[in-house]
């Protein structure tokens, strides 16, 4: 029928529109404004998702910039979860050496795998090493809460929020954490905490310490009343 789309059309319309695409004849990639990309990948999530996921793959076997493969790969993995070749992609991302110091993108890649699939030893492994070695903070902080999300009782996770607790500059980088959903049945953070209380080395710490576990101890009395004996001992 003259002037009528098929699905297929109208899914690859909205790809494009939400990722870009290659100009085969200037050899770049073309991406629109930020709020049609926005609202096409909006809409995207509304259509069947084989479709969708076709589609997809199909642009991202042509993209060549590392954050147009992350997005793409991304995009399909919330989608489809169980998608092998998005997972693959976003595991060879955290390895490639061309981003190697892009700390931001290499978590938002590790964030991506370790959400869509928790066994992927190659994202625990690179949050590790940004929660450890990061010079940014909040890179540090997210890397740490990522792991502590997925397992509140991740020990390297914990030794990194400690870390960061004891040596950050900034009062507001912990700040905006709510470790009650990691704290409630975490007795190891419950115990740092508890003797950073006590022995942190300034008064910050002291005072950021006692901050954080009063947050866990929130609206668990009984958990209140185990932490209040220790302490009475």
């Amino acid at each position: 029928m003259p002037g009528h789309s098929s699905s297929e059309d109208v899914v690859r319309n909205l790809i494009q529109w939400g990722f870009g695409f290659l100009d085969s004849e200037e050899n770049r990639w073309i991406t629109y404004f930020e709020k049609l990309e926005s609202q096409a990948r909006t809409t995207l999530l509304s259509i069947e998702n084989g479709l969708v996921v076709a589609e997809a793959n199909k642009l991202l076997d042509l993209a060549k910039d590392k954050l147009v493969v992350y997005e793409l790969a991304n995009f399909i993995s919330k989608i489809d979860p169980s998608n092998h070749k998005a997972l693959n992609i976003l595991s060879n991302l955290l390895s490639d050496p061309e981003i190697e110091k892009d700390e931001w993108l290499r978590l938002q890649a590790a964030n991506s795998l370790i959400q869509s699939c928790s066994g992927y030893k190659s994202a625990e492994k690179a949050l590790v090493k940004l929660s450890r070695y990061s010079k940014n903070e909040w890179i540090r902080v997210d890397a740490a809460w990522s792991m502590l999300t997925v397992d509140p009782r991740q020990p390297d996770a914990i030794r990194a929020l400690i870390n960061l607790l004891c040596t950050s500059r900034s009062e507001n980088t912990l700040g905006n954490l709510d470790l009650h959903k990691i704290g409630a049945n975490n007795p190891r953070l419950i115990s740092t905490l508890l003797k950073m209380c006590y022995s942190g080395q300034t008064p910050k710490i002291r005072s950021v310490s006692l901050t954080f576990l009063l947050q866990i101890l929130a609206d668990d009395e009984s958990l209140f009343e185990r932490v209040k004996r220790l302490i009475e001992i």
